[in-house]
């Protein structure tokens, strides 16, 4: 079995006696480990003891294993368990996107007081755990000089108060102030992004925090009642960017992708339909192309757009640009 899966199986058995504060005998543990995680119940016993010899406060009395009460001095005011708090610990190299943002010394000082109530065994053991997890990021962005702007964002957020941001538009390559109404951050890509909705456009709009050079809160309170729902937004988009009404792209898929797509969720209204010949559709419901083509020029020649016709040539000419490109080498 792989080492993963020892160190998701200790983590649920855990879980198991932190919910059975009597104790319980191996066999009891056993039975109550999810099929997946089912192994011998000698590989049980093995995982309590290593536990144990962790330094987690387990005993055992009576052929039964429980978290003794010794526990509670190392717990903090929250009742969290060991288990809670080794599932936390370890997630703290999913957090690194954020490290210069003003959240960062928020987790890192929840970790730090992780650290400091749990036995040095225990923290040997947690140090091995997390060694068997690892986050890749590319792309992420730098938030040092945007504290100022994501603070005041929450705080406009919150009390539904409208800004007017001085930003910079990679579309227009230049700067240009907005009056909005910030609904949302979402963080997608490697970055932050806001969600609001533009008085001047009538509908929503996407900006960059990093590029938000100027932000200004306004004591105008939003009083229109604006429809919006975070998971409704973003499950009719290709990632963050809404650019009007929703149209069906279909896409034919190379055979040697068809097992590459099929085994991802790209979007919650996605269908596949697999072909004969070992090549699938994959048809999508989406009001915004711009993502959503940038992602498929990766497949190069190994994917096709069927449908709509107007997506087709719009695609074709920026093949056509990119060649462009290329033909003077």
């Amino acid at each position: 079995m792989a080492r993963n899966d020892q160190v998701i199986r200790q983590i649920i058995i855990l879980q198991i006696l932190a919910n059975n504060t009597e104790g319980l005998k191996v066999d009891e543990v056993w039975k109550r480990l999810p099929e997946d995680y089912r192994v011998s119940k000698r590989t049980v016993y093995r995982d309590l003891q290593s536990l144990e010899a962790a330094g987690f406060p387990l005993e055992n009395s009576d052929g039964k294993w429980k978290i003794i009460e010794e526990s509670k001095k190392y717990a903090p005011p929250l009742p969290f368990t060991f288990d809670e708090l080794s599932a936390l610990y370890i997630t703290k190299n999913f957090l690194k996107p954020l490290d210069t943002t003003p959240f960062a010394h928020i987790y890192k000082t929840i970790y730090k007081k992780i650290i400091s109530v749990l036995p040095k065994r225990s923290m040997e053991y947690l140090h091995k755990l997390e060694n068997t997890f690892s986050v890749s990021f590319v792309g992420t962005k730098d938030y040092s000089r945007s504290h100022g702007v994501i603070k005041k964002l929450i705080y406009a957020i919150m009390e539904k108060r409208k800004v007017s941001i001085f930003y910079y538009s990679f579309l227009h390559e230049w700067f240009k102030e907005y009056f909005v109404l910030p609904l949302h951050i979402v963080y997608s890509a490697g970055g932050l992004y806001l969600i609001s909705y533009s008085y001047d456009a009538k509908e929503f709009r996407t900006f960059a925090i990093e590029r938000i050079q100027e932000l200004t809160v306004t004591n105008e309170v939003s009083k229109e009642e604006i429809e919006f729902c975070p998971d409704d937004f973003l499950n009719s988009t290709f990632g963050i960017y809404s650019e009007g009404k929703k149209v069906d792209i279909q896409v034919w898929f190379h055979p040697s992708q068809t097992k590459y797509i099929t085994e991802r969720v790209w979007h919650s209204t996605q269908k596949v339909e697999r072909l004969k010949d070992g090549s699938c559709i994959l048809t999508l419901c989406l009001n915004s192309e711009f993502e959503f083509l940038r992602w498929l020029s990766a497949f190069g020649p190994k994917a096709k757009i069927l449908e709509p016709k107007w997506l087709i040539e719009k695609f074709k000419k920026h093949l056509e640009e990119t060649k462009k490109v290329y033909s003077s080498l």
